[in-house]
């Protein structure tokens, strides 16, 4: 059998296309493996922002068109950038095990913050970060792939630049000798949804779909499981509570104003009076096991599973 794989011709998309290829190789020795290059309307269109360009969407659409017309059977996408739907027919089969979901300010060695120092991002979340952190900053937008933007950081185009540590650490860029990169914490730096997970879509059914849910990693997908994404072959109790992701770490919880704790994880907290996770009319405090409740949560979705 061969299986072939969509990829965008970025550096980092082809490395996450081979932790897929890596995985698969693992669990089926015998599969083969075809690699088959897209360009998406955000990789041809670098002279836009991407708000202009419709926002979240604009590097999948020409994935999911070649998952449909069948020229592919697998799309790799950073999960971060899928919008709230996708394509009709199409599924979100498997995720690889989560990276760091956190994002890092990027400046040139020995450079010193001064006002009116320019910072280089495409996202308007970070853009709004950042200007917390540093109100005296200006923004310019900034475009291309990671390799691209580091080059523009050291040409002195920009000052700094705010980027997924996951990237960096996929490529091998956290030790770069020209540049310094500093760890936004958390809590002032609210990660996207999802930032860190490499998502695996495929055709609804198909075969390949049931091969790619044998690799998918268990514990990311607990946390990339909403009602929008559910695991494939699987659908939430129609009972369940419908738990929102944390944007920080990814994990699923529901938030009751008569609690006053925070959430364990640290990444997501709230002023105190809002910190429980609910599961089906019953609260367990944050201070408690989050196992319990995400084996609760994987119970459920086993014992519902569609065959």
């Amino acid at each position: 059998m061969t299986i072939k794989i969509g990829t965008r011709k970025s550096r980092l998309a082809l490395a996450q296309t081979e932790m897929l290829i890596k995985t698969l190789k693992n669990r089926f020795p015998n599969v083969k493996i075809k690699t088959v290059y897209i360009s998406t309307t955000g990789d041809k269109t670098l002279d836009k922002p991407l708000t202009a360009l419709g926002g979240k969407g604009v590097f999948i659409k020409e994935l999911e068109m070649s998952l449909l017309s069948g020229e592919t059977d697998v799309a790799v996408h950073s999960a971060k950038d899928l919008p709230t739907k996708i394509a009709d027919g199409l599924e979100i089969s498997a995720v690889l095990p989560r990276g760091s979901y956190g994002d890092v300010f990027v400046t040139r060695n020995n450079f010193e913050i001064k006002d009116g120092f320019v910072i280089g991002t495409g996202s308007l979340r970070r853009k709004l970060f950042a200007e917390k952190i540093y109100p005296n900053a200006k923004f310019k937008d900034i475009r291309g792939n990671v390799d691209t933007r580091l080059k523009k950081l050291l040409n002195g185009e920009y000052d700094a630049l705010v980027l997924a540590k996951a990237g960096l650490e996929r490529l091998d860029l956290c030790n770069g000798e020209d540049y310094t990169i500093t760890p936004f914490d958390a809590d002032e730096f609210l990660p996207a949804p999802c930032q860190g997970i490499v998502a695996i879509e495929s055709r609804k059914n198909s075969e390949v779909s049931k091969m790619l849910a044998e690799i998918s990693d268990k514990n990311t997908m607990l946390s990339f499981a909403t009602l929008l994404y559910p695991p494939a072959g699987h659908r939430l109790h129609p009972g369940a509570v419908r738990l929102p992701r944390c944007a920080g770490c990814g994990r699923l919880h529901r938030y009751r104003r008569s609690c006053r704790r925070y959430h364990p994880c640290g990444c997501h907290r709230r002023p105190a009076g809002q910190g429980c996770i609910q599961w089906r009319g019953r609260s367990t405090c944050c201070r408690g096991s989050l196992s319990t409740f995400q084996s609760a949560f994987e119970t459920k979705l086993q014992a519902h599973k569609v065959k």
